[in-house]
């Protein structure tokens, strides 16, 4: 199963964009599938049913820097898709 990640940004500003899968089930090699870390929507293929942690960091161009996890639970049984929004407010 591929997941997409999404880290929208509301706003006119220039955002950088980190994406790291900083936990991953055992003998999973999701951290090494990680397609486009720097962009807004990586994606990664989940190879081993567990929990998948991902965290983003976003950077504006002011160097304020906001930091967001979130856990994706791949399953044997089939494929559910639930999307979580996690507002990661950026220092004006």
């Amino acid at each position: 199963m591929t997941a997409v990640l999404r880290g929208d940004v509301v706003s006119s500003s220039a955002y950088t964009y980190s994406w790291a899968l900083t936990t991953v089930p055992a003998g999973s090699t999701a951290k090494e599938t990680l397609a486009n870390s720097t962009a807004a929507n990586p994606s990664f293929k989940a190879d081993v049913a567990g929990a998948y942690v991902a965290t983003m960091t976003i950077t504006d161009g002011s160097s304020n820097v906001a930091t967001s996890s979130v856990t994706l639970t791949a399953s044997t049984s089939g494929t559910t898709t639930t999307e979580t929004n996690a507002a990661i407010p950026l220092a004006p």
